[in-house]
């Protein structure tokens, strides 16, 4: 299994990659270097430029007007750990920000018994702070912590992205707590926060503990505090998710164990994944997982993803011909307008192989996925600005890349829904069907599950594949 950054194809990078083309996508690096970045956030209102680098180190940069401000927006090197996939992930403003001066931060903990609620170390913490009178500069003593996820015995598998939906509530997700096979069953168990996506409410009642509200229409809230939080289960690693800004549709990629990346579509329309169990520890991407959990001999209706792909190049003469590689990077749908060929394409990359690509996102499966011809070394997220233009973090390198250039235009589109006969290219009416609409089939082909000595061989390397490693999301990049 692949281990490290693929070195020899990277190689390309800097003479071909970056390289400006008036007939091509190019990835123009931001102006200085950041210390391990890990995403890019835009605030929400459009007329503030900035952006705000999340380094896994644990500060939150700030880069105004072509440069990285001196002072960090905020420091929290002093609480967070960063071995193996810990450190700080994400950030998120509230959506009326800086009305309401309130934003959100996930991290891995240091062990901290005085805080409340205290925590061990390793802890994955959700924390609301506030912004000082200084819009550049955050209140560091404004802590309030929201949720306090334990975390024991393992580096990896914190996921750990936030995201407010469409709904005005905050999408918060987790990895499964780490290790090979999810051996403590937590993906798909619903007694704990581990291995899953959440939903709050951190705005109706922010003066009260815990600091947020469970919305009424969740799938569990019936259940338990915390566990009423859990929106949708089954996950391994879901290191990235976005919310298309258009239609409000959810898209999550779940970084894979040995075998298999996956992307995740859940519309809107059908529910944004409410309830839903995405498979793992029983499934990995499109096919059976070789050592599941007892529990998924007798679960049914998984939701699959609309995409997976191989750990393998299984045409190696043509690198960007299919996507493959060891832990999937989630980007975003493009909305921008500066490069109109890639209008409505979900792009995403791979922490190891770097090859930018994009598809259109269908039901059951996505359409067209292809090369980008751009490879970024060691990618670790994306960001969105106000504009809806795209930028992708390399944890490798400490650059923040801005896509720019252009994308070729593409004819495919979801193919119709049962009973619907196609329409001409040609014809107006075309072009006013739905861009999502619900298609009938099984799909690609699915590649078939390792099995017998090759399983164990497989199940061997897993074993091996442990945090000490140091190394990115489900063991294998760089995040460190």
């Amino acid at each position: 299994m692949t281990r490290t950054l693929r070195a020899g194809s990277l190689a390309l990078v800097a003479a071909a990659a970056f390289a400006s083309s008036a007939n091509a996508l190019t990835a123009e690096p931001l102006n200085g270097t950041f210390d391990k970045p890990v995403q890019v956030v835009s605030p929400p209102d459009p007329t503030d430029a900035r952006l705000f680098v999340v380094q896994k180190t644990g500060a939150v940069r700030l880069y105004d007007e072509g440069e990285i401000e001196s002072t960090s927006f905020l420091s929290l090197e002093s609480k967070v750990v960063t071995a193996g996939e810990q450190g700080l992930s994400s950030l998120e403003f509230a959506p009326d920000y800086p009305e309401t001066p309130y934003f959100f931060v996930a991290y891995a903990a240091a062990a901290d018994p005085s805080a409340d609620p205290p925590n061990e170390s390793g802890d994955l913490v959700v924390s609301r702070f506030t912004v000082s009178p200084n819009p550049d500069v955050a209140d560091p003593t404004t802590e309030k912590r929201l949720l306090v996820i334990p975390h024991p015995g393992h580096t990896t598998h914190y996921a750990g992205q936030l995201r407010f939906g469409h709904d005005g509530f905050l999408y918060i997700s987790t990895g499964d707590g780490g290790g090979s096979d999810d051996q403590p069953g937590n993906a798909q168990n619903l007694g704990t926060l581990l291995g899953k996506v959440l939903r709050i409410d951190p705005l109706s009642d922010p003066a009260t503990e815990p600091y947020y509200v469970v919305p009424p229409g969740n799938p569990f809230a019936a259940a338990t505090p915390p566990l009423n939080a859990v929106w949708s289960y089954g996950l391994r690693n879901p290191w990235r998710f976005s919310f298309d800004r258009m239609t409000g549709d959810l898209v999550m990629a779940d970084v894979g164990q040995n075998t298999r990346e996956e992307i995740n579509f859940a519309p809107a329309s059908a529910g944004m994944g409410a309830g839903a169990n995405f498979g793992w520890n029983c499934r990995e991407g499109l096919i059976d997982f070789f050592f599941p959990a007892p529990s998924c001999a007798s679960t049914t209706n998984f939701a699959d993803p609309v995409f997976d792909f191989p750990h393998e190049d299984r045409t190696p003469a043509d690198p960007t011909d299919n996507a493959f590689g060891c832990a999937v990077i989630g980007g975003y749908v493009y909305r921008g307008a500066a490069i109109p060929g890639l209008g409505g394409r979900y792009l995403y990359t791979d922490n190891c192989n770097g090859d930018l690509r994009s598809q259109i996102l269908c039901q059951p499966r996505s359409v067209d996925d292809r090369s980008e011809a751009v490879e970024i070394p060691g990618p670790s997220g994306f960001g969105q600005d106000q504009q809806g233009e795209l930028y992708v973090a390399s944890v490798s390198t400490g650059a923040v890349y801005r896509l720019t250039g252009s994308s070729p235009s593409s004819a495919a589109a979801c193919p119709p829904p049962p009973g619907i006969e196609p329409l001409d290219p040609s014809d107006r009416r075309a072009r006013e069907l739905p861009a999502r609409l619900q298609p009938p089939g099984s799909g690609p082909p699915l590649q078939d599950a390792p099995s017998g000595g090759e399983a164990q061989e497989v199940h061997r390397a897993s074993q091996a594949a442990s945090e000490e490693d140091s190394l990115i999301v489900g063991g294998r990049g760089q995040l460190t």
